[in-house]
């Protein structure tokens, strides 16, 4: 009880900032809202981080007004692509099926809270492999019933609440 660590805050790359919104698009056959191949990315203006998400490269994204997935909403990370996500946003919900990390390894997708995101919740059956570093934000982790969370990988944030069931993280 005598330990003092300090987490610094989170600043998203300054190449974010200039960079432009992802489109939709078709892939494998499927339609997404949002589309991200290599590169920065920005999701601004009034804008959410929402629906159905394909991750095909090696992405970097910022979201500074809203991320909310519910529903039949996902974020699909194919094999060989990365999402590094930078939230500046005060609350991130991930509901609805949550994230498909297909590569199965955590450090393919990074999320990072920025001072301003306070907020950070898996709900419903959304499941995710990634990891967290969002030291001013409250993790919650929630599911009841018949509704099963895993979560695989790390998670650096202010407080983590966990409620309903947890499982080991499934392959997809």
């Amino acid at each position: 009880d005598d330990m003092n660590v300090s987490f610094p805050d989170v600043q998203a790359p300054s190449a974010c900032y200039s960079a432009f919104a992802p489109s939709s698009g078709t892939v494998n056959g499927t339609n997404y809202d949002y589309v991200l191949g290599g590169g920065y990315a920005l999701i601004s203006g009034g804008k959410t981080l929402s629906g159905k998400v394909a991750v095909v490269g090696k992405a970097v994204l910022l979201v500074t007004s809203g991320v909310q997935f519910s529903g039949k909403d996902f974020i699909y990370i194919q094999p060989g692509a990365s999402l590094t996500l930078y939230v500046s946003c005060p609350n991130a919900s991930f509901g609805g099926q949550g994230i498909c990390n297909s590569t199965g390894i955590s450090s393919n997708f990074l999320y990072y809270g920025l001072p301003t995101n306070t907020s950070l919740s898996f709900s419903g059956g959304s499941t995710a492999a990634m990891a967290v570093y969002a030291p001013e934000a409250s993790f919650s982790l929630g599911g009841g019933g018949g509704t099963t969370i895993g979560f695989a990988g790390a998670s650096v944030t202010r407080t983590v609440t966990m409620n309903g069931k947890f499982l080991p993280y499934r392959e997809y």
